[in-house]
Protein backbone atom coordinates (compact mmCIF):
# COMPACT_ATOMS: atom_id res chain seq x y z
CA UNK A 1 0.00 0.00 0.00
CA UNK A 2 2.86 2.37 0.80
CA UNK A 3 4.25 1.73 -2.69
CA UNK A 4 0.99 2.86 -4.37
CA UNK A 5 0.91 6.03 -2.27
CA UNK A 6 4.55 6.72 -3.17
CA UNK A 7 3.82 6.22 -6.90
CA UNK A 8 0.79 8.52 -6.69
CA UNK A 9 2.82 11.28 -4.99
CA UNK A 10 5.61 10.91 -7.53
CA UNK A 11 3.09 11.13 -10.38
CA UNK A 12 1.57 14.32 -8.98
CA UNK A 13 5.04 15.85 -8.53
CA UNK A 14 5.91 15.07 -12.13
CA UNK A 15 2.75 16.78 -13.35
CA UNK A 16 3.80 20.03 -11.68
CA UNK A 17 7.28 20.13 -13.21
CA UNK A 18 7.58 22.49 -16.14
CA UNK A 19 7.76 20.39 -19.32
CA UNK A 20 10.20 22.67 -21.09
CA UNK A 21 12.55 22.53 -18.13
CA UNK A 22 12.50 18.73 -18.21
CA UNK A 23 13.06 18.80 -21.97
CA UNK A 24 15.99 21.20 -21.73
CA UNK A 25 17.64 19.17 -18.99
CA UNK A 26 17.21 15.92 -20.92
CA UNK A 27 18.50 17.29 -24.22
CA UNK A 28 21.07 19.72 -22.93
CA UNK A 29 19.37 22.54 -24.84
CA UNK A 30 18.93 25.87 -23.16
CA UNK A 31 15.31 26.04 -24.26
CA UNK A 32 13.00 23.80 -26.25
CA UNK A 33 12.56 26.57 -28.83
CA UNK A 34 16.30 26.63 -29.50
CA UNK A 35 16.40 22.87 -30.06
CA UNK A 36 13.41 23.06 -32.41
CA UNK A 37 15.04 25.87 -34.38
CA UNK A 38 18.14 23.71 -34.86
CA UNK A 39 15.98 20.92 -36.28
CA UNK A 40 14.27 23.46 -38.56
CA UNK A 41 17.66 24.65 -39.81
CA UNK A 42 18.65 21.09 -40.71
CA UNK A 43 15.34 20.46 -42.49
CA UNK A 44 15.60 23.72 -44.44
CA UNK A 45 19.11 22.79 -45.52
CA UNK A 46 17.94 19.34 -46.67
CA UNK A 47 14.99 20.89 -48.51
CA UNK A 48 17.38 23.16 -50.36
CA UNK A 49 19.04 19.93 -51.54
CA UNK A 50 22.30 20.69 -49.88
CA UNK A 51 24.10 18.03 -47.95
CA UNK A 52 23.60 18.35 -44.21
CA UNK A 53 27.35 18.46 -43.76
CA UNK A 54 29.72 19.75 -46.37
CA UNK A 55 29.06 20.61 -49.99
CA UNK A 56 26.28 19.11 -52.10
CA UNK A 57 27.34 16.18 -54.26
CA UNK A 58 28.47 16.49 -57.87
CA UNK A 59 25.35 17.45 -59.86
CA UNK A 60 26.32 15.34 -62.88
CA UNK A 61 26.49 12.27 -60.64
CA UNK A 62 23.16 13.20 -59.03
CA UNK A 63 21.50 13.57 -62.47
CA UNK A 64 22.83 10.22 -63.71
CA UNK A 65 21.86 8.43 -60.49
CA UNK A 66 18.37 9.95 -60.59
CA UNK A 67 18.02 8.79 -64.22
CA UNK A 68 18.95 5.21 -63.23
CA UNK A 69 16.53 5.35 -60.31
CA UNK A 70 13.74 6.61 -62.58
CA UNK A 71 14.46 3.68 -64.90
CA UNK A 72 14.25 1.28 -61.92
CA UNK A 73 10.99 2.86 -60.79
CA UNK A 74 9.41 2.46 -64.25
CA UNK A 75 10.27 -1.25 -64.20
CA UNK A 76 8.91 -1.67 -60.67
CA UNK A 77 5.70 0.21 -61.49
CA UNK A 78 5.09 -2.12 -64.46
CA UNK A 79 4.97 -5.21 -62.20
CA UNK A 80 1.57 -6.66 -61.31
CA UNK A 81 0.91 -6.87 -57.56
CA UNK A 82 0.43 -10.39 -56.20
CA UNK A 83 -2.82 -11.77 -54.80
CA UNK A 84 -1.46 -14.85 -53.00
CA UNK A 85 1.47 -15.84 -50.81
CA UNK A 86 3.02 -17.76 -53.69
CA UNK A 87 2.61 -14.62 -55.77
CA UNK A 88 4.37 -12.57 -53.10
CA UNK A 89 7.44 -14.81 -53.33
CA UNK A 90 7.57 -14.46 -57.12
CA UNK A 91 6.89 -10.72 -56.92
CA UNK A 92 9.64 -10.22 -54.34
CA UNK A 93 11.96 -12.19 -56.62
CA UNK A 94 11.16 -9.91 -59.56
CA UNK A 95 11.67 -6.80 -57.41
CA UNK A 96 15.01 -8.24 -56.27
CA UNK A 97 16.08 -8.88 -59.90
CA UNK A 98 15.22 -5.29 -60.85
CA UNK A 99 17.22 -3.98 -57.88
CA UNK A 100 20.22 -6.16 -58.72
CA UNK A 101 20.17 -4.74 -62.26
CA UNK A 102 19.79 -1.19 -60.91
CA UNK A 103 22.62 -1.64 -58.38
CA UNK A 104 24.92 -2.96 -61.11
CA UNK A 105 24.17 0.03 -63.34
CA UNK A 106 24.41 2.51 -60.45
CA UNK A 107 27.80 1.13 -59.41
CA UNK A 108 29.13 2.03 -62.87
CA UNK A 109 28.30 5.70 -62.35
CA UNK A 110 31.45 7.19 -60.90
CA UNK A 111 31.13 10.36 -58.87
CA UNK A 112 33.72 13.07 -58.52
CA UNK A 113 36.53 12.03 -56.15
CA UNK A 114 35.15 14.32 -53.43
CA UNK A 115 31.84 12.42 -53.50
CA UNK A 116 33.25 8.91 -53.13
CA UNK A 117 31.90 8.60 -49.58
CA UNK A 118 28.36 9.46 -50.69
CA UNK A 119 28.52 6.92 -53.51
CA UNK A 120 29.82 4.31 -51.08
CA UNK A 121 26.88 5.01 -48.74
CA UNK A 122 24.43 4.55 -51.61
CA UNK A 123 26.10 1.25 -52.65
CA UNK A 124 26.00 -0.01 -49.05
CA UNK A 125 22.32 0.88 -48.72
CA UNK A 126 21.57 -0.81 -52.05
CA UNK A 127 23.34 -3.97 -50.87
CA UNK A 128 21.38 -3.91 -47.61
CA UNK A 129 18.15 -3.54 -49.56
CA UNK A 130 19.03 -6.46 -51.83
CA UNK A 131 19.62 -8.68 -48.78
CA UNK A 132 16.28 -7.61 -47.30
CA UNK A 133 14.44 -8.35 -50.55
CA UNK A 134 16.12 -11.75 -50.74
CA UNK A 135 14.93 -12.51 -47.18
CA UNK A 136 11.35 -11.49 -47.99
CA UNK A 137 11.31 -13.74 -51.08
CA UNK A 138 12.89 -16.67 -49.21
CA UNK A 139 10.45 -16.46 -46.29
CA UNK A 140 7.44 -16.00 -48.58
CA UNK A 141 8.38 -19.21 -50.42
CA UNK A 142 8.01 -21.08 -47.10
CA UNK A 143 4.33 -19.97 -47.03
CA UNK A 144 4.78 -18.33 -43.64
CA UNK A 145 2.83 -15.11 -44.08
CA UNK A 146 3.62 -13.85 -40.59
CA UNK A 147 7.38 -14.19 -41.09
CA UNK A 148 7.09 -12.65 -44.58
CA UNK A 149 5.22 -9.69 -43.07
CA UNK A 150 7.94 -9.28 -40.45
CA UNK A 151 10.65 -9.24 -43.14
CA UNK A 152 8.60 -6.80 -45.24
CA UNK A 153 8.29 -4.51 -42.22
CA UNK A 154 12.06 -4.64 -41.78
CA UNK A 155 12.38 -3.65 -45.45
CA UNK A 156 10.05 -0.69 -44.90
CA UNK A 157 12.13 0.44 -41.92
CA UNK A 158 15.25 0.19 -44.07
CA UNK A 159 13.48 2.23 -46.75
CA UNK A 160 12.84 4.98 -44.20
CA UNK A 161 16.52 5.12 -43.27
CA UNK A 162 17.58 4.95 -46.91
CA UNK A 163 15.22 7.70 -48.01
CA UNK A 164 16.66 10.07 -45.43
CA UNK A 165 20.15 9.57 -46.83
CA UNK A 166 19.08 9.58 -50.47
CA UNK A 167 17.02 12.76 -50.18
CA UNK A 168 19.84 14.46 -48.30
CA UNK A 169 22.10 13.74 -51.28
CA UNK A 170 19.57 15.13 -53.74
CA UNK A 171 18.70 11.67 -55.07
CA UNK A 172 14.96 12.28 -54.93
CA UNK A 173 14.18 9.79 -57.73
CA UNK A 174 16.05 7.11 -55.76
CA UNK A 175 13.76 7.31 -52.73
CA UNK A 176 12.08 3.96 -52.21
CA UNK A 177 8.39 3.98 -52.98
CA UNK A 178 5.56 1.51 -52.43
CA UNK A 179 6.36 -0.14 -55.76
CA UNK A 180 9.58 -1.49 -54.21
CA UNK A 181 7.71 -3.22 -51.37
CA UNK A 182 6.57 -6.83 -51.84
CA UNK A 183 3.88 -6.54 -49.15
Amino acid sequence: MKFIVFVAIAGIAILFVDRTEVFSRATGAEKAEKSISQVNDILEQAAARGAVQGQPPDQAWVRRMNAECARRERKLAALTRPTSLDGIAAYAGRIHAIHVDYARRAARIRPAAADANEARKVRQLNAEQERALRRVARVARTRNYSAASTEALALRELAGRMNTVLLGLGLDRCALRASAMPL
